[in-house]
Order: C-alpha cells, then sequence, then structure tokens
C-alpha cells in the first residue's frame, strides 16, 4: 500500500444572501494540475486537471482565468444550461397540430389531429423518446429547434455557486499580496 500525504486548502464561504455556506478544496498536486471540490448543503461538485497550462500553475489561478461556463461543464458534465419549457410546449404543440390542419401539401387528419389534441395534458416528459415520433410528425425536421426552452434553475444555481467561489478567491489573493513597506 502506497499512501501519500497532500496540502488541501480549504475556504469556507458564508453569509451569502439566500445561499447555505460553501465549502471549496483546492488541492495543486504539481505546477499545471490540480483539483478543486466544491461543496454545498450537502451537494458536491468536482473536478481533476492534468494540464493546466504553464501560465496558470496553481489550481486558483486557472479557476480565475476559466469563463464560468467551461468550470460548470467541468464540475457537472450532464448539465445543460436550459432545459424544455414544459409549461409552454402544450401551447406549442398545439400551434403545430392547427397548422398541420391547415397544411394542404400534408394535411393531418381530423380524427388523429383530435385524439393528439385531447391527450396532449398526458404528456409529460417532452424530450422522451416515446414522443419523438408524435413530435417529428408535427414539426418535421427542425423539431428540435423550435421546442421552447428556459434556463435551468440547477445550472443557474451552479453558475451563482462558481461566481461566488471566484470572488472568494480573489479576495484571498490580495490578502496574500506582500505588502511594500516605504522605508
Amino acid at each position: 500500500m502506497k499512501v501519500i500525504k497532500s496540502q488541501v486548502n480549504k475556504i469556507t464561504i458564508s453569509d451569502i444572501q439566500h445561499m447555505d455556506t460553501i465549502n471549496v478544496f483546492m488541492e495543486n498536486f504539481h505546477p499545471g494540475a490540480g483539483r478543486i471540490t466544491i461543496e454545498m448543503a450537502g451537494d458536491s461538485w468536482s473536478h481533476y486537471w492534468s494540464n493546466m497550462g504553464e501560465v496558470t500553475p496553481t489550481i486558483e489561478t486557472f479557476i480565475l482565468k476559466c469563463n464560468n461556463d467551461y468550470i460548470i461543464r467541468k464540475l457537472d458534465c450532464s448539465i445543460d444550461s436550459e432545459i424544455i419549457d414544459t409549461y409552454h410546449q402544450e401551447e406549442k404543440v398545439k400551434k403545430a397540430i392547427i397548422k398541420q390542419r391547415r397544411n394542404r401539401e400534408c394535411r393531418m387528419e381530423k380524427e388523429y389531429a383530435r385524439e393528439l389534441w385531447d391527450n396532449l395534458g398526458e404528456l409529460e416528459d417532452w424530450g422522451g423518446s416515446e414522443h419523438c415520433p408524435l413530435i417529428c410528425e408535427l414539426y418535421c425536421d427542425g423539431w428540435d429547434t423550435i421546442i421552447p426552452r428556459c434556463p435551468n434553475p440547477k445550472y443557474e444555481k451552479l453558475d451563482r455557486i462558481v461566481h461566488i467561489v471566484k470572488e472568494a478567491i480573489r479576495s484571498l489573493d490580495k490578502e496574500i499580496e506582500p505588502k511594500v513597506e516605504s522605508i
């Protein structure tokens, strides 16, 4: 068994309006490689960078140089900045049904349109594969571009957390800067 002890910098950010305390763990393995772990109220996000470049030798300087979207996508690769707006989706599908009924070239049958219209309330996961044939039929090839989207609250929360972490790192850098005394 090989055991290695390393130095981890931890910062705690508290008294944040409408947010719980944030704990940030930063570990620099060698110049250009490091890990950040952010924890808040039982949730945690972490990522390791093996090559941050020679210009940014520490995880702290690297985080400050990266944009929030890049960091968020590294901390949670499954998160999107937008999600399907299910609140407005039913309205969009109704408009598509009406458009298809009025389309002279590929008019939708009246009975089928009525069945779809009556069953719209039962559809919950508009992005799910079980609804793909219906949506493709209504919107043809460009269906994914007209599905209404809204900001993802989880993404926005993580964006705010990353912003707060960056501000905390900046404030610590100012405290650490050497003070030059005049003689």
